[in-house]
């Protein structure tokens, strides 16, 4: 992390991000899979993009919807957290 390299970050706070980043994959991981995206060679985005396009479809299920919902939220909780601290 270029903060970290910059002495504007410790090391424990960096890695603490690192753990929340890998936690908040996992999490977008379990939900594209339970709403049957599991085409892991494919890139998370990929995978995340497909399930929306499918959405917009009307693909998933009405008993999904709740999932998707959470899987939609843990994507943009990732990609904050990815562009607040992760970017350059």
């Amino acid at each position: 992390m270029l903060l970290v390299r910059a002495g504007d970050l410790n090391a424990n706070e960096a890695l603490r991000r690192i753990r929340e980043a890998r936690r908040l994959v996992a999490t977008v991981e379990q939900f594209l899979s339970s709403l049957g995206f599991e085409e892991g060679h494919l890139p998370l985005e990929k995978r995340f993009q497909r399930c929306q396009k499918a959405a917009e479809q009307g693909k998933i299920a009405v008993e999904n919807l709740g999932r998707l919902a959470e899987l939609q939220l843990a994507v943009h909780r990732l990609n904050g957290l990815l562009a607040g601290h992760f970017y350059a």
